[in-house]
């Protein structure tokens, strides 16, 4: 009967690991905000044209993935070096910079550069989701 018990115990995370898992999603749940957001600034910047709300959120899409790519790896394997929490902190002031560029772009072009220049600081789903599995790792080593 011990040695059941003992056992739900062992399956019952850590208290380091549950607080890790939502200061991680507490820095996710931004990015899931500005995916939604995104589209909506983009269509109102347009007046209300599909067309061109579709054309420029696929330029916006293909250059902030392009800034992802070159940075997802970079942070991640920095983060080896600096530590995790730096390296978080760097991708979250990325997606705090592309919120600001979504909510102040006065038109489509800026709105593309701002994304962009956010991305290649970091601010990416990719980056953080690759950090937040790495830190999760780390505390379940």
């Amino acid at each position: 009967m011990e040695e059941a018990a003992q056992e739900r115990r062992d399956l019952v995370p850590r208290p380091a690991v549950l607080w890790a898992a939502l200061r991680l999603f507490a820095a996710f749940a931004p990015i899931v905000v500005i995916k939604v957001l995104l589209p909506l600034r983009l269509l109102a910047l347009v007046d209300g044209n599909d067309a061109r709300a579709s054309d420029w959120l696929g330029r916006i899409n293909a250059s902030a993935n392009a800034a992802s790519l070159l940075t997802t790896c970079l942070l991640c394997s920095s983060s080896d070096v600096y530590g995790r929490r730096f390296a978080l902190a760097v991708v979250s002031g990325g997606v705090f910079l592309d919120a600001l560029a979504c909510a102040a772009a006065p038109t489509p072009t800026w709105l593309l550069v701002g994304h962009t220049v956010a991305y290649f600081l970091g601010g990416s789903t990719w980056s953080l989701l690759a950090l937040s599995f790495s830190a999760v790792g780390d505390l379940l080593a």
